[in-house]
């Protein structure tokens, strides 16, 4: 059925004038190619007043036009580029990274809405941009992506979802055209567009693909266009659209392996959880699933639409696209329904994009560690605007191309109130995640990926991992102190469930302690009265990488030894001391 559709839009789209020249058909004639004409009548008449057509491409701007798609609740498993269920052919969203990039190991670092859709726009964490949750927007004095790219003379619009439905929906500055969500609703959904409420028929979808169709065909001049198109689907309630109801319901639902709750060594506040983020039955949880991957289904015939309009317009090499989620989600793993936490399920997401003037086609990255926070960065480097904006991210093209690496990234879970979910932050690497909960008691996860990519073992009482568990706490206080998070944690009543006791790793109070002088530009000098059998010295930065290494040879009468930073880069370090079977940790600080 949509493949009809598609057909009877591209033959209307697209049309052979007297001069040779294709030329597309614009005031009441574009809603015969739109999925939802009645809608298109409601649209600005002022801004399909020109006409494109082919010639006008011979005048090209140097800056590419920059499409931002951002799904809400998608998984990182859900297309069939990324491993989903054979039943679920994906070929239009599959379509953006197999002729691009596909970041295999891309995550966000707040798995849920406002939080994680304000760092796409700010480049910040929400520690500092201030959306914090749900009911926190980012600060109004941050430049964002839509102001900055304005200002550059793009051309911006922000369609769907901005934020969260909940927050203030008026017009943000930076946008040229804005259409923002305000309710939930995926059937008959109410926007503000441009101030006015509006109440266009029809699915979310289409009205939204529409839109962004109508924006790409109706610019007249040379001016490059952002277009930031941010869908409500798949986010529960899962609507699909009339046609796709009910295709999956004779498919065997990819149903997870670990579908059963933590029985030992885990935080107790998973025991408090709510029908609503939990669920208690396998029978609700294949209803969910088949409702999930209709709409998933459903959005890959609205991205495959738009794309098959640039193509048509000859938009599509000039268009910077990136294919993105706000968060994941938990289909059942450990039998969980939500988002918000820090495992993988939830944090994990696709970022896929395609540029050819970046990417080659069936690019893939598998070896560097994707965040959210290198999306802005990357949209400001395709629109040449150098980021003097303090943005601890990088672009995508330079963490592709090497000249960016990033070994670990900081994960954060703050006053979300409306959720039964204790504060948190974490730490995760290419091979280990480590998780500090602000509980009345202590209460950490620690997983190695490695060998438990699932994470159904909670590693942080095994004596084999305790140099590793203290090495994380360290990088943890670390990471707080570089980043400046200074937000207070809300702390919940739990603890850890049928645990064994550990010694827990508590960071310095001061940079004074064993090591002198601290800060240090030259020597470290520190005792070795400890000391009697052959160890080593390791010096760590923030991310984990090893910038310093000596062996330590224990001399008679000897009582200190000295180690050279003159070398080091300023910063804030772990400073390790190792021998036998014991590992003792302290805070340096290198000043030159």
């Amino acid at each position: 059925m949509k493949k009809t559709k598609l057909l009877l839009f591209l033959t209307s789209v697209l049309c052979i004038t007297q001069t040779g020249y294709a030329s597309f058909a614009f005031g009441s004639e574009l809603g015969t190619m739109l999925r939802n004409s009645s809608y298109f009548q409601t649209l600005n008449p002022k801004d399909s007043a020109k006409k494109y057509t082919i010639g006008d491409s011979l005048i090209v701007s140097p800056l590419p036009n920059i499409l931002l798609i951002i799904l809400d609740d998608a998984r990182y498993d859900s297309y069939s580029s990324n491993g989903g269920p054979s039943f679920l052919q994906t070929p239009a969203i599959d379509r953006i990274a197999n002729e691009g990039v596909n970041f295999k190991n891309s995550f966000v670092t707040y798995s849920l809405c406002a939080p994680s859709r304000a760092t796409m726009l700010t480049g910040l964490y929400p520690h500092n941009n201030g959306a914090y949750n749900n009911e926190k927007p980012y600060r109004d004095d941050l430049p964002t992506t839509g102001s900055l790219l304005h200002d550059k003379g793009y051309y911006t619009a922000m369609l769907g979802k901005y934020l969260y439905p909940a927050l203030p929906n008026e017009p943000h500055p930076g946008w040229d055209f804005w259409m923002a969500a305000d309710k939930w609703a995926k059937i008959n959904p109410r926007y503000n567009r441009n101030g006015t409420e509006i109440y266009p028929k029809g699915h979310e979808m289409d009205i939204l693909t529409d839109t962004a169709i109508h924006y790409f065909a109706t610019r007249a001049d040379t001016q490059p266009l952002f277009l930031m198109l941010c869908y409500l689907s798949p986010h529960k309630e899962w609507i699909p659209e009339p046609e796709d109801s009910g295709i999956f319901a004779n498919a065997s639902m990819p149903f997870p392996s670990n579908f059963y709750k933590y029985a030992d060594n885990y935080p107790s506040w998973y025991d408090t959880l709510s029908s609503k983020v939990s669920y208690s039955d396998s029978d609700s949880l294949r209803t969910d699933l088949e409702a999930y991957l209709e709409v998933v289904y459903g959005l890959d015939g609205e991205i495959g639409r738009l794309l098959d309009t640039l193509q048509a317009m000859d938009k599509l090499d000039n268009t910077l696209i990136l294919f993105v989620s706000d968060n994941g989600f938990f289909f059942g793993e450990h039998t969980l329904k939500s988002k918000n936490l820090a495992q993988e399920e939830s944090i994990r997401v696709p970022v896929y994009v395609r540029y050819p003037q970046w990417f080659a086609p069936g690019s893939i990255d598998s070896s560097q560690l994707i965040t959210n926070l290198d999306i802005a960065p990357t949209i400001l480097a395709a629109a040449d605007i150098p980021d003097t904006f303090g943005m601890p991210g990088f672009s995508l093209k330079d963490l592709y191309d090497g000249i960016q690496q990033r070994d670990a990234f900081y994960i954060e879970l703050i006053q979300d109130t409306l959720e039964n979910y204790p504060d948190f932050r974490a730490v995760r690497s290419k091979q280990y995640k480590y998780i500090h909960y602000f509980c009345t008691a202590p209460a950490e996860e620690f997983f190695d990926l490695t060998r438990d990519p699932k994470e159904d073992t909670n590693q942080i009482n095994n004596p084999s991992y305790q140099l590793l568990v203290n090495e994380y706490r360290y990088k943890l206080d670390s990471f707080t102190t570089l980043l400046n998070d200074t937000v207070p944690a809300g702390y919940f009543d739990c603890h850890m469930v049928e645990s064994l006791p550990v010694a827990f790793y508590e960071p310095d109070a001061d940079l004074d302690g064993p090591l002198y002088p601290n800060p240090a530009s030259d020597k470290v000098i520190f005792n070795l009265n400890k000391f009697d059998v052959p160890g080593n010295i390791s010096v760590y930065a923030s991310d984990g990488q090893l910038v310093l290494y000596e062996s330590l040879i224990p001399e008679k009468g000897k009582t200190r030894s000295m180690v050279d930073v003159s070398l080091v880069p300023n910063g804030l370090y772990l400073f390790a001391i190792q021998y036998r079977n014991k590992i003792e940790y302290h805070k340096l600080m290198v000043v030159h």
